[in-house]
């Protein structure tokens, strides 16, 4: 028979799943916020590149040595940017999850209720 105590856990893990979920999304957020500074970065980086090398004085191999730097950081970013991308992927996953778990103890919750309203009744 289920009991109060039973209701009290059920609440506290639903309680406790909203809570995990909404700091998962805190930290979504976070990385995407972090991603978008990246893009950004990356977009000035090759701006300040591009004017540098147009430069008569970084013609040749500073030129090449600015091109390179470039490239390499450029590929460092999209790294960078594919990895915060799928971070944020298997946050929605876990949190699709959270959802799952959260709707299944809105129906045991729901039950434990009705198993207490029966036994108030039967009083």
């Amino acid at each position: 028979m289920l009991g109060f105590m039973d209701g009290v856990r059920v609440q506290r893990q639903f309680e406790n799943i909203n809570r995990d979920i909404q700091q998962i999304k805190e930290v979504q957020q976070g990385l995407l916020t972090l991603q978008k500074e990246t893009n950004t970065l990356s977009q000035n980086i090759a701006r300040d590149v591009t004017q540098e090398t147009r430069e008569d004085h970084w013609k040749g191999k500073k030129q090449q040595e600015y091109k390179e730097m470039y490239e390499s950081l450029n590929q460092t970013f999209s790294s960078f940017k594919g990895d915060i991308g799928q971070q944020v992927y298997y946050m929605d996953e876990w949190i699709s999850y959270l959802e799952g778990e959260r709707s299944r103890l809105m129906v045991l919750l729901q039950e434990i209720k009705e198993a207490l309203k029966k036994q108030e009744s039967t009083k």
